[in-house]
This record gives C-alpha cells, structure tokens and sequence, in this order.
C-alpha cells in the first residue's frame, strides 16, 4: 500500500490519476473511518462525541500500469478538504456525465439562479387596501413578508 500523503499532495495526485486514465482507465476511489490502534483491536462502537479521522484512497489502473495513493485527513480539517475534493470530483466527472445528466443539472441550476433573483426583487405592492383586488392585495404583502423573512434567514 502507498504511504499516506498530505492532503494537499493527495489532491495532487489525484488530479493527476483522472488526467492519466482520462482517455481509457479508471479511477476507484474509496472512503472510511480511520481508527488504528496498534495494541488492541478496533472498536466499532458508535458513540456520538467520538470523531475519527478520514481515511481516502484511490486508485487508477491506467494500461498495464497500477498507480496508488492514499491520505488521511483528521477530523478538524476535514470541512476544508471536503471542498476542495467535491470541487475536483465535479470537475473531473462533469466530462464523463451523459448529455442529459447534464441537462438536468444545468435545469436545477437556472431555477436556484430565479428563485435567487425573485428574492432579491421586492414585491410590488398597490397603495389601496379596499375594492375588488383586496384579495390580491393580501397576498402580495404576505409574499413580501415572506420574502424579507426568508432574506433575513440567509444573510
């Protein structure tokens, strides 16, 4: 097995495994919980206030070729090297997704990037409260409010 490297340098190599087996290859890529004890055997009880290390490793087999690399990531950094990874998956996958998958993600994109824009635009609001648009006129201030409230909330 591949020595564990800084998750820096992991990321690295990893770029470089999806570069290698771009054309014909293939990445495995695999994920646990790292709790070694050299004096005692693992325990596998599952507290909730224990946090354990990350253990990731990948694998390419390019041609005749097996290229191996491995990281561990402690519990504190792991938020930031998450980022990082997603990040690089994203990329590295996004090539390979079929023309729909594609589609379908671009789709939830433009309705997350609409529904952003509506709640940033105020809601127009009449000025008279009585009449035949007084239904109207309610829930156009009770979108309002819930468009402040819901701004209020994310920032």
């Amino acid at each position: 097995m591949a020595p564990h490297v800084t998750p820096e340098e992991f990321i690295k190599d990893l770029t470089e495994l999806f570069r290698l087996a771009s054309d014909s290859g293939t990445v495995f890529l695999t994920q646990k919980r790292y709790d070694y004890n050299e004096n005692a055997d693992s325990n596998m009880n599952n507290t909730a206030d224990s946090q354990y290390d990350v253990l990731l490793r990948a694998s390419a087999q390019v041609g005749d070729k097996q290229h191996k690399t491995a990281t561990r990531i402690a519990s504190t950094q792991l938020d930031s090297f998450i980022g990082q990874y997603n990040s690089l998956l994203h990329q590295s996958l996004q090539a390979k997704m079929r023309k729909r998958d594609r589609k379908r993600e671009k789709r939830k994109a433009d309705i997350a990037a609409i529904r952003k824009r509506k709640l940033e635009t105020p809601t127009d609001i009449p000025k008279t409260k009585r009449g035949a648009g007084r239904r109207k006129f309610q829930r156009k201030v009770k979108a309002e409010q819930k468009r402040v409230q819901t701004l209020n909330k994310t920032l």
